[in-house]
Order: C-alpha cells, then structure tokens, then sequence
C-alpha cells in the first residue's frame, strides 16, 4: 500500500480516472496523528482512511468490545442468580432476612446514567460522540442499565 511521490514531493494518482471525494471534519490533533500515521507508512491521509473503510478497522474493534461486555453481562446474571439462591436458600422462613440487595435496589436511574456518561467520558472507544459507533455503545449502556433495574 506504500505510494510513490513524484518529482515535486506530491504523491502520484493512482489512476488517470477522476476519484469524486468528500471531505470529512477532524480536530487538529486527529488530522497530525492522521498524518504521521500515513507518512510512515508512506501513503496519503484519504488512502488511510480508505484503508479503515474498507477493512472495518474500527467497526471490528467495536463488535469485539461490545462482544466482551456481553459476555461480562451473562457472567454477573449468573453471579447475581447463584447469589439470590444463596440468599433465598439460607433465609428460608427467617422473618428477618438480611436483604444483600438492599443497597443495590436504592440505585437509581440518574446515578447509573451519570456512571455511563463518565464511562463514556474515559474515551475508551476512540470515537466521537457524533459516531454511530458511540450512539450505539450509549445504547447498549441504557438497554444494559433498564435490565439491570429490572433484575433488581
């Protein structure tokens, strides 16, 4: 994928065919860091972005990401399932059962979107808020969260 440059130090066309192109907006440090990255690998910004387009660079990494958090999601439902067992099973009949969920049952919406948005905050996903990608994790975040308060 390594582009040639020509006599003048721009990078020669791939083809004689005109390219229609669009342009995209990016902050100063993403189009540097855009930059070094294709000048390393000795092609152009656009042909880079290509690349990740066209091999779902970011897309591949997200479903991974969001393929984890699933499986750390079925792994507490079973915790939180083993541990309500536990709980009905050794105060069975005892009036004054000690409640383990007491504390978990008082968190309230608000709290856990305030701990989602500071999640998000963290920049974890290397995406922008505008992205589809990010409006999808939010999603996942409040489905994740409706659930949890229901479970409790």
């Amino acid at each position: 994928m390594t582009r040639i440059r020509g006599d003048n130090g721009k990078f020669i066309q791939k083809s004689n065919e005109l390219r229609p192109v669009r342009s995209i907006r990016a902050t100063d440090s993403t189009w540097e860091m855009l930059g070094n990255i294709a000048d390393k690998q000795r092609i152009t910004r656009a042909d880079l972005i290509e690349h990740f387009a066209l091999n779902h660079v970011l897309h591949e990494s997200l479903e991974k990401e969001n393929e984890k958090l699933k499986d750390e999601m079925a792994v507490l439902r079973l915790q939180l399932s083993d541990m309500e067992g536990k709980t009905s099973f050794s105060n069975h009949g005892n009036p004054q059962q000690l409640d383990m969920f007491s504390g978990i049952k008082q968190l309230d919406r608000d709290l856990l979107h305030q701990l989602r948005d500071r999640v998000l905050g963290m920049k974890i996903l290397s995406v922008g808020e505008q992205s589809k990608y990010y409006k999808e994790t939010v999603k996942v975040l409040n489905k994740f969260i409706s659930l949890l308060l229901k479970e409790l």
